[in-house]
C-alpha cells in the first residue's frame, strides 16, 4: 500500500525540489558567464597586441624617418614605392571584360567557320563555274578598257603613288635610324633615373584622353623628390614651367639635345654647364601627366 503523505511532507518535499532546480539554474548561469568571460579575455588580449604591434611599426618608421642614414636611399625610395603603390580597380575590370568578350567572339568565330566549311563544300561546284563566268566578263571588259588606254594610265598613276609613299617612309624610318647612329657613335648618354619605364617611344593606347597618342620620349616613374642627373654634358638651353611638360630643362650639346619633363624642383638655371651625372632636377607630377615621373627625351636638330 502506497503511504498517504501529509500536508507538511508535501510542502517539505516541493521546497526540497525548487531548491534542487534553483541551484541547478544557478550553476548554468555561472558556467555561461565564465565561458563569456574567457572570450572577453582573449578578445582584450588579442586588441592590446595589435596595439602593441602597431605602436612598434610607428615606432620603427619615425626612427627610419627622423635618421635617414640609417637605411640607404635606393632603400628608402623602394620603400616608398610599396607604400604608394596603388591599384586601379576599374582598369583591371575594364581588361579583364575586353578578355572575356574576345574569348566569347573567338569562339563564336571558330563555331561559324565550322558552318562555312560545311556549306562551302556543298558550294563548291556552283562557286567554280560562277568565278569561270565572272572571270571572262572581266577579261571582255579589259580588254575594251585596253583598247581606249585607260586601264594603262591608271595603273601607272597609282605605281607612281605607291613608289612615293614607300620612299617616304623608307625615308623617314633611314632618318631615324640615322640620327640614332649618330648619336651612339659620337655622344655618351647614360640613364638619368633608376625606375620604371611606365610609357616607351612611339604610339601608344593610353587611357585618358588628354594623354597624347605618339610619345616623343620614354617615361620613368620615381616618387616625388627622387634625385634626376643629366645624361650627358652640355650647356643648359632651356628651363621652363610652360606647356604639357610642367617644369622642365633642356640641355644641349652640339646637334644633340636631352630634356627633362614633370619635374617638382629644377637645380640648375638657363646658360649653365652641365658634366654628365650631375644633379639637375627632382622627380614631380607638373604639366600633363597622370602621376609621377620623369618624361625623358633625346633629339638631334629638334627631331625624336
Amino acid at each position: 500500500m502506497e503511504r498517504v503523505l501529509s500536508q507538511d511532507e508535501k510542502i517539505r518535499r516541493a521546497e526540497e525540489i525548487y531548491a534542487r532546480r534553483k541551484m541547478q539554474l544557478q550553476s548554468r548561469t555561472s558556467a555561461t558567464v565564465n565561458v563569456e568571460d574567457g572570450n572577453n579575455n582573449k578578445l582584450t588580449k588579442k586588441l592590446i597586441k595589435q596595439f602593441i604591434i602597431c605602436v612598434i611599426l610607428y615606432i620603427l618608421f619615425y626612427a627610419v624617418k627622423s635618421s635617414p642614414d640609417l637605411l640607404s636611399q635606393d632603400i628608402m625610395y623602394k620603400i616608398a614605392d610599396v607604400l604608394e603603390y596603388d591599384i586601379n580597380i576599374q582598369e583591371l575590370y575594364k581588361d579583364m571584360n575586353l578578355y572575356i568578350n574576345s574569348k566569347i567572339k573567338k569562339d563564336e568565330k571558330s563555331n561559324l567557320n565550322v558552318d562555312n566549311n560545311e556549306s562551302d563544300s556543298k558550294m563548291e561546284n556552283t562557286n567554280n563555274l560562277e568565278n569561270t563566268q565572272t572571270q571572262e566578263t572581266e577579261n571582255i571588259v579589259s580588254e575594251e578598257k585596253n583598247e581606249g588606254g585607260l586601264i594603262e594610265e591608271t595603273l601607272s598613276v597609282t605605281e607612281e603613288a605607291k613608289e612615293t609613299n614607300t620612299n617616304e617612309e623608307s625615308s623617314g624610318i633611314s632618318q631615324m635610324q640615322v640620327d640614332a647612329d649618330f648619336i651612339k657613335a659620337n655622344y655618351s648618354i647614360v640613364k638619368p633615373l633608376e625606375g620604371e619605364i611606365t610609357s616607351r617611344f612611339g604610339l601608344r593606347n593610353p587611357s585618358v584622353e588628354t594623354v597624347p597618342k605618339y610619345h616623343t620620349g620614354i617615361d620613368i616613374a620615381r616618387v616625388v623628390g627622387t634625385v634626376i642627373t643629366a645624361a650627358m654634358d652640355g650647356t643648359v638651353e632651356l628651363v621652363s614651367s610652360q606647356g604639357d611638360y610642367g617644369n622642365h630643362v633642356k640641355i644641349t650639346n652640339g646637334e644633340v639635345s636631352t630634356l627633362y619633363a614633370h619635374c617638382s624642383k629644377i637645380y640648375v638655371k638657363q646658360g649653365d654647364t652641365i658634366v654628365q651625372g650631375q644633379q639637375i632636377a627632382e622627380v614631380g607630377a607638373t604639366g600633363n601627366v597622370t602621376g609621377p615621373h620623369l618624361h625623358f627625351e633625346v633629339r638631334r636638330n629638334n627631331q625624336y
